[in-house]
């Protein structure tokens, strides 16, 4: 059994790689290989150094497990800003007034990135997100609680800057939490002074 895994693995990473070079190569060739190099490192370090935190946050208590996810959706929103900003740096002859146009580019570069696949939809005043394949519900397992607080935090930045003003975000349904669902975040203009939100 352990060798069909490794077999496995390998088969993964056969497949994988160039179907993520067909998908950057894309984007390379649409907006320039710079932004496709800094994106894949960033993107997939963070991932990876999110994803191997996960298990360890099963360990803690509920509270200490809360606290921490708030920290990483923090993180993840007050440092995420330099990839958002790289993306519309690469977005040629717009800038960041183009939310629509960052909104695209997130959608078809966010499998590649390791993040699960990304589906935007305007929902009144907010912004709905739909991940699919969440690597953080996975990699954390059946939860009582959503996991995907550096999904949230990335979107909370991303949200700020389409919206044009601060935002409040909540998953209200997490795979780790309901197996077999998509995870969605809600994110709405934080409304009072007193409400935690992010403008970048």
């Amino acid at each position: 059994m352990g060798t069909l895994a490794a077999f496995g693995g390998f088969a993964v990473g056969f497949v994988a790689r160039p179907l993520g070079g067909v998908i950057c190569g894309h984007v390379g060739d649409r907006y320039g290989r710079k932004l496709v190099l800094v994106l894949t490192l960033v993107v997939m370090g963070l991932a990876t150094a999110l994803m191997g935190l996960m298990g360890m946050l099963q360990l803690l208590d509920d509270t200490a497990r809360a606290q921490a996810l708030c920290a990483f959706a923090d993180s993840t929103a007050r440092h995420g800003k330099r990839s958002i900003l790289a993306y519309l740096d690469g977005l040629p002859g717009r800038g960041a007034g183009d939310g629509n146009a960052l909104l695209d580019l997130i959608c078809e570069t966010s499998p590649a990135l390791g993040w699960g696949r990304w589906d935007f939809e305007r929902s009144g005043d907010g912004l709905v997100l739909n991940v699919f394949n969440s690597p953080f519900a996975a990699g954390y397992g059946s939860a009582a609680q959503p996991v995907c607080a550096p999904i949230a935090g990335m979107f909370r930045t991303v949200a700020a800057i389409v919206l044009g003003q601060p935002v409040r975000v909540q998953e209200t349904v997490c795979a780790a939490v309901h197996p077999h669902a998509t995870c969605r975040f809600v994110a709405r203009p934080a409304l009072a002074s007193n409400e935690e939100g992010d403008l970048t």
